[in-house]
């Protein structure tokens, strides 16, 4: 029984990771385990960017909760019905609506119903996402500060000759991997407002007021701009390097 289950949830992930969001980005079970697992040594401050911007797997882990979840859910509901068949479809069918369910940000806004309830989580979740996003300019800033002073180091020792060039492309890589965390928030925003836009819009069609979300996504733009005004600010400390340091392709 265990094994056909297995067999079956995993032949249904399969067609789950081919389902696109609505923000345009594809959920894939697979690629939120290998985002999971990803990590790297560097300075405070550049630490604290790539654990910021690390924080964005917890969606891919709330994905993979949700799938199991369903799972359960689902195969309780197959076995209360049926029986051992049942609950095998039921497993399956309820790990995949789980996954695919929870692949959204928000929602499934083929099927979202707007109410006060729903407008009042949304407000809570939209201004929380707004303080995180602030946070993110906080930490990209603080990141591109050290950046500059070592690299400020850096040029002082190449220009007197005791520098390992070695050291300079090293600390160039590590500023690009910075870079990487930046534009990730970056487009990570770009996505949460996507999705915001069309909650935004099912309740003015509902004719709730929005005033709150319209405040937040605005200032959620705002950081955007300031985060990519962060990126440029770190590609010209890697393009202004000394001819015959390596670069990284940015």
């Amino acid at each position: 029984m265990y094994v056909r289950l297995l067999a079956l949830v995993g032949a249904l992930f399969l067609v789950a990771g081919c389902v696109t969001n609505e923000d345009g980005s594809t959920a894939n079970i697979f690629s939120d385990v290998e985002t999971i697992l990803s990590g790297g040594d560097v300075s405070e401050e550049q630490g604290a960017l790539r654990d910021q911007a690390d924080s964005y797997n917890d969606y891919a882990e709330a994905r993979i909760a949700s799938a199991a979840v369903g799972a359960i859910i689902g195969g309780l509901i197959g076995y209360a019905a049926g029986d051992e068949e049942g609950a095998l479809i039921g497993a399956a069918a309820g790990g995949v609506a789980g996954y695919v369910g929870g692949s959204y940000l928000t929602r499934d806004h083929s099927e979202f119903y707007a109410s006060r309830e729903s407008l009042d989580e949304d407000i809570a979740v939209a201004e929380e996402l707004t303080e995180e996003s602030r946070k993110n300019i906080a930490v990209a800033q603080a990141a591109l500060d050290w950046q500059k002073r070592d690299i400020d180091r850096l040029n002082r020792e190449y220009d007197t000759g005791v520098l390992d060039i070695q050291e300079y492309e090293r600390a160039l890589v590590e500023i690009d991997k910075d870079r990487g965390s930046v534009r990730l928030m970056i487009d990570a925003t770009r996505e949460r407002i996507a999705t915001l836009d069309q909650s935004i819009s099912r309740y003015r069609s509902a004719g709730y007021s929005t005033s709150r979300l319209d405040a937040a996504k605005s200032a959620q733009r705002q950081h955007i701009v300031r985060l990519e005004a962060i990126e440029d600010a770190m590609v010209t400390l890697i393009a202004g390097a000394p001819d015959g340091v390596k670069r990284p392709s940015v």
